[in-house]
């Protein structure tokens, strides 16, 4: 039900059993209970929530978990064609059950904002008022133009947060650094070969720049008298160094 007030049509004329003991109205919303009396729903909580914990007409004991709503299709229909008059544009005669409907897409005097408010029309005024403001409307004149900026702008607005956030990932890179371990005994199963070369393109997610590797055996076999057996000391089957003499350089893929 909505909660734009209205009238009863010859309230004095509506049966007394289809009225609520408490605010003397037609039912709104009715429930039963298990003494057999029936109520509005909000009114019989409000009595309950007061600490009332009892029926207020046989003052049996009551609480909000007794209550039953009615769902007798009768009684409900009934109810639902009740004539009321609507407060806001006092037209007469309309079903209390199609009230919400009146409220919502007919009432004149209801108040209502611009079709355009999707793209940001301030405008609000009465419904009879909005067709003499839609003739003058600037905003509905430019509806094309305005929905493709306004798009465009969420789209630079959705750019901009991606780049905020890439932004805010990288300072947290540089403030709070990580070290990784690489060792190179797996490329014996990558290159399948015991000799030296090339390290491969990306190894370990990395670009490898005049890096080269060299195995531990094939370095005793032909560098026996050398200081390359220093390089092993840590028990590691392979080692990278910088090939030919030129300077090596390790940096990310990207």
């Amino acid at each position: 039900m909505t909660n734009i007030d209205y009238e009863y049509v010859d309230e004095i004329s509506i049966d007394e059993n289809y009225k609520c003991s408490i605010c003397s109205r037609p039912f709104k919303q009715p429930v039963t209970t298990p003494c057999d009396h029936s109520y509005c729903q909000d009114c019989i909580q409000n009595w309950l929530n007061q600490n009332r914990l009892s029926c207020p007409t046989c003052r049996e004991p009551l609480s909000t978990d007794d209550l039953t709503p009615i769902t007798t299709r009768l009684i409900l229909n009934i109810l639902d064609k009740l004539l009321v008059k609507c407060s806001q544009c006092q037209q007469s005669g309309i079903q209390r059950g199609n009230l919400n409907d009146h409220i919502t897409k007919f009432c004149p005097k209801i108040l209502v904002t611009c079709t355009a408010s999707d793209i940001k029309c301030p405008w609000s005024g009465t419904r009879d008022e909005l067709k003499s403001h839609l003739s003058t409307c600037n905003y509905e004149q430019l509806r094309s133009v305005l929905t493709q900026l306004i798009t465009m702008n969420q789209q630079f607005e959705e750019h901009v947060q991606t780049l905020t956030n890439h932004v805010q990932t990288l300072q947290l890179a540089v403030y709070n650094p990580t070290s990784r371990l690489i060792t190179f005994d797996k490329l014996i199963e990558i290159e399948n070969k015991i000799d030296s070369g090339v390290l491969p393109e990306f190894y370990e997610g990395l670009q490898w720049i005049n890096v080269w590797y060299m195995h531990e055996q094939w370095v005793k076999t032909n560098h026996a008298i050398s200081g390359w057996k220093n390089a092993y000391t840590h028990n590691h089957t392979c080692v990278a160094f910088n090939g030919k003499g030129n300077s090596m350089k390790i940096c990310s893929k990207n």
